[in-house]
């Protein structure tokens, strides 16, 4: 007889997406809310962040080689230039924002597939926020500690991306 507190796999992402929400949350009230702009010079606003996240998502770059294909949005643009040029709170309100909107409404993904994106994005935004300013913490932000912090942040949000995919098919199934 099956067991009736058993958990779908559906309810099992839908809690993994609500989890890592949550992680968001918590890292932007927690230690990313005093963080401050790293160059005051030149400052974009949540706004112009979120259209460009947007746009990122919607022309998605497609390479075939041979049989196989990848697709991928080239998003670690919008979120290098959010490193530099915007506070932590706007980037993390611009990326998700801009981004969940075109999921939304020009991909038209289904809720949960909406629900899982918006929990990632937000803590791969968090993430990314917490590495660079770990790393520019050490020098420069406009000089090499700026671009290894920007490589190592967007290389991580990567890697976080492919981690929580595969959890999520693994807790699918």
């Amino acid at each position: 007889m099956p067991n009736p507190h058993r958990l779908s796999g559906a309810q099992r992402v839908w809690l993994l997406s609500l989890a890592m929400a949550a992680v968001a949350a918590a890292l932007y009230l927690g230690p990313i809310r005093r963080l401050d702009a790293p160059v005051d010079a030149f400052h974009l606003p949540w706004w112009s962040l979120a259209i460009m996240f947007a746009v990122v998502e919607v022309f998605v770059v497609h390479l075939e080689f041979r049989r196989n294909a990848i697709s991928f949005s080239p998003s670690e643009i919008p979120l290098v230039l959010g490193l530099f040029f915007t506070d932590p709170g706007s980037l993390l309100l611009g990326h998700v924002l801009g981004s969940s909107v075109a999921l939304a409404a020009y991909r038209r993904q289904s809720p949960l597939k909406l629900a899982f994106n918006f929990g990632l994005l937000g803590l791969g935004a968090a993430t990314a926020v917490l590495v660079f300013a770990a790393v520019t913490s050490l020098g420069d932000p406009t000089g090499p500690a700026g671009w290894l912090g920007a490589f190592a942040a967007t290389h991580l949000v990567d890697v976080l991306g492919t981690i929580m995919v595969t959890a999520a098919i693994s807790l699918s199934e």
